[in-house]
């Protein structure tokens, strides 16, 4: 079955109070995995095992993980942050201090900004719940699951349209077998027209032009060449019906198989069958496209 690197999956979860959590999964193609992840703070210390959840369902490509976090609380008042109320007993405690010891303030209140970090980690000290937790987890295994059955989906399709070109390129080649059995005596007729134009028919040796002729025919012979690429052509078929096929192992057989159609393009010199040889590499062409988006 194919995959296709190419997916997108969403997920949201409503809790009771009425916060909501939403994961995006979106991929494109790509060589290796390449991905960012966008988390709110109160999971950043998740990333790491979202990270490699992610590698395994994900493989490669270019993709990106966005989780929001928001709430619909009204609040009548903000809630105030337990910093603040330190910072407001420190300068007072400083203020004081300056009248004591007779000095300005403003010597002193700079030193309240080295309680700054304190106060910052007091407000990003928030610490998900066991809810909250469980509501995590289950929207980004829902948001990986839509994910995957967006790729599936792309994969079939994909699966679809390479067979379909296959099975017109197996077409073609079958097409080509009555042009090949005339081929031998089309070349003979036209070298000898060639030869009584030339008024030599009746001076060469008929057993040279026989010898020539049998090598020449041998030189561009291609029985070998539709014989590999009949068994390339369907060696994709049965590549595509395996458990998991890669893009990269129908790329090489994709590779050994226009490597086929170009050498028998080179050696047939027939008008009627380049013409055939022409639709092949058209149809080629759209299962190579397509391959770069194959998982």
């Amino acid at each position: 079955m194919l995959s296709s690197m190419t997916g997108y999956g969403k997920a949201t979860t409503t809790l009771s109070d009425g916060r909501t959590l939403s994961v995006e999964v979106k991929s494109l193609n790509g060589k290796g995995l390449d991905l960012s992840v966008k988390l709110p703070r109160i999971f950043t210390n998740l990333e790491f095992s979202l990270r490699q959840k992610a590698q395994v369902r994900i493989d490669r490509g270019k993709a990106s993980i966005t989780i929001w976090w928001s709430t619909q609380q009204e609040q009548s008042e903000p809630a105030e942050n337990p910093g603040v109320e330190k910072l407001r007993t420190l300068i007072q405690g400083l203020l004081g201090l300056s009248k004591e010891l007779d000095l300005a303030p403003e010597l002193l209140l700079p030193q309240s900004a080295s309680f700054l970090p304190f106060i910052q980690s007091d407000a990003q000290e928030n610490v998900p719940t066991e809810e909250e937790m469980e509501c995590f987890n289950s929207t980004v295994e829902s948001g990986f699951l839509a994910f995957d059955q967006y790729r599936h989906a792309e994969g079939e399709a994909l699966d679809q349209m390479f067979r379909t070109a296959i099975l017109e390129i197996l077409s073609l080649l079958e097409q080509i077998k009555p042009f090949e059995e005339e081929r031998a005596s089309i070349v003979r007729n036209r070298l000898t027209n060639a030869l009584e134009r030339s008024e030599l028919l009746a001076s060469f040796d008929a057993d040279r032009f026989e010898q020539e002729l049998i090598f020449y025919l041998e030189k561009q012979d291609f029985s070998e060449e539709t014989h590999r690429l009949t068994q390339n052509l369907h060696y994709f078929l049965e590549a595509l019906s395996e458990d998991k096929t890669s893009g990269k192992k129908l790329g090489f057989i994709a590779q050994e198989i226009g490597r086929e159609i170009n050498t028998l393009g080179s050696k047939c010199q027939d008008a009627r069958i380049q013409k055939l040889v022409v639709l092949m590499k058209n149809e080629l062409e759209k299962i190579k496209e397509q391959i770069l988006n194959v998982l």
